[in-house]
């Protein structure tokens, strides 16, 4: 019996020593999940912490953009008070531009008077109603001349005299005071 007694202790050695391996393991393995489940806790916290960042700059983007909309809106609104403000004390006509020279100190407009006629058949929604008659008008040079930019945004640019010369061809608007050009404006290009 000493024997099978002696047998069952080395059985249960072997089977000690595995589960002890096992232990081994299992522990090894529960140490490396921890590490990475601290590296992940490490990196959402990384990323929470941006997230709030970024929605903080998002609510700081979204008031900014509603003050420029408000600030769009009464801009808008002051320049409409503005134009009524232009269109009832000064007068204006509306005229083609035909060509231009410059002589000295005056800059030679020849226009055909024309008024915008509005014609919902007509393809950009009016027509332009001609003089038969073509006028020259001479302008001195503190007029501000703004043509339509021709190369992009078509917005009104403030150009000087040898540019009015070169591009030709458009819709002007003459604002007038006491029957002199003091302002124009290219409105239209045909």
């Amino acid at each position: 019996m000493l024997l099978f007694t002696g047998g069952c202790l080395h059985v249960d050695s072997a089977a000690e020593e595995q589960k002890e391996e096992s232990l081994r393991q299992l522990s090894s393995r529960i140490i490396e999940l921890e590490k990475m489940n601290r590296g992940q806790q490490e990196k959402m916290e990384e990323l929470n912490t941006l997230i709030q960042l970024k929605y903080s700059q998002l609510k700081e983007l979204e008031t900014a953009n509603s003050l420029l909309q408000d600030k769009t809106s009464m801009m808008d609104i002051n320049l409409q008070v503005l134009q009524d403000l232009v269109h009832q004390t000064i007068d204006f006509r509306t005229a083609i531009y035909n060509g231009a020279d410059i002589k000295g100190d005056q800059l030679e407009l020849n226009i055909t008077y024309a008024d915008m006629v509005q014609d919902e058949d007509s393809p950009n929604g009016f027509y332009l109603k001609e003089s038969e008659v073509n006028d020259l008008i001479s302008i001195n040079n503190n007029v501000p001349i703004y043509l339509l930019n021709r190369t992009g945004n078509m917005y009104p640019q403030n150009v000087q005299w040898e540019e009015v010369v070169e591009l030709g061809g458009g819709f002007l608007k003459l604002y007038e005071k006491n029957g002199e050009v003091i302002f124009i404006i290219e409105r239209y290009l045909p």
